[in-house]
């Protein structure tokens, strides 16, 4: 039958052999599996720094370390609010973020944003 006559996406007698129901049963198990090993990826993250006498490296949790040395910085600057920027390469959560971005201002840069969160007791 016709889904457009219809007016339906599907119904069940469009799941006509048992291979078709454990094929759509396992996407969902595949799709709830998946859903719930991302969440810990988007709402942990550390992000660490080491300084030494001529370089500091800042490590974070999902990425690589990176080792920029002193006198190969240009510029620095602190803020209270996150610098927008697109993210070129790296890691993306809502606790941190960190690799090599992208905006109008600054062009390519590397960013490694931590959010503090409050713990409520």
């Amino acid at each position: 039958m016709n889904q457009l006559k219809r007016g339906t996406a599907f119904d069940e007698d469009d799941f006509e052999t048992p291979e078709d129901k454990q094929l759509a049963l396992l996407g969902l198990i595949l799709g709830i599996i998946l859903f719930a090993i991302s969440i810990p990826l988007v709402t942990t993250g550390h992000i660490s720094y080491k300084f030494t006498s001529s370089e500091f490296k800042t490590s974070g949790t999902y990425w690589h370390a990176t080792r920029i040395k002193y006198k190969d910085i240009v510029n620095v600057k602190f803020s209270k609010k996150e610098i927008p920027g697109t993210r070129i390469d790296g890691f993306n959560g809502f606790k941190a973020k960190m690799g090599d971005f992208y905006n109008f201002d600054y062009k390519y840069f590397k960013k490694y944003t931590y959010k503090k969160t409050t713990h409520v007791s």
